[in-house]
């Protein structure tokens, strides 16, 4: 729950190694739980990139862009999302639901 040392430590991993997804995923979910949307993007699209076979990188780039209420992100991870975990595409689709009700 100490997002804020998360990010630190997340940061100092992208820069050693920044071909490393988990590097990435870690950063993200860090900026998500900050609250720095944009942050969480963009690390999360970098982790998406490294390994587009990661659900729990889309779900939470999914989020993230929820959060910035870009409901085309939010679509383009919810429909990669689900061809890898429908029980995390279910939960990302109802957050979709919610934002456009």
């Amino acid at each position: 729950q100490d997002w804020e040392s998360l990010q630190r430590i997340a940061a100092q991993w992208v820069e050693r190694d920044q071909r490393n997804s988990e590097a990435w995923l870690a950063l993200g979910k860090a900026y998500h739980h900050v609250s720095d949307g944009a942050g969480a993007v963009r690390a999360l699209q970098e982790s998406t990139r490294l390994a587009p076979r990661n659900a729990e990188g889309w779900y939470y780039l999914g989020r993230a862009y929820a959060a910035l209420k870009q409901l085309d992100g939010l679509t383009e991870s919810l429909r990669n999302l689900d061809m890898l975990n429908s029980t995390s595409a279910r939960t990302l689709r109802e957050l979709l639901n919610t934002l456009t009700q």
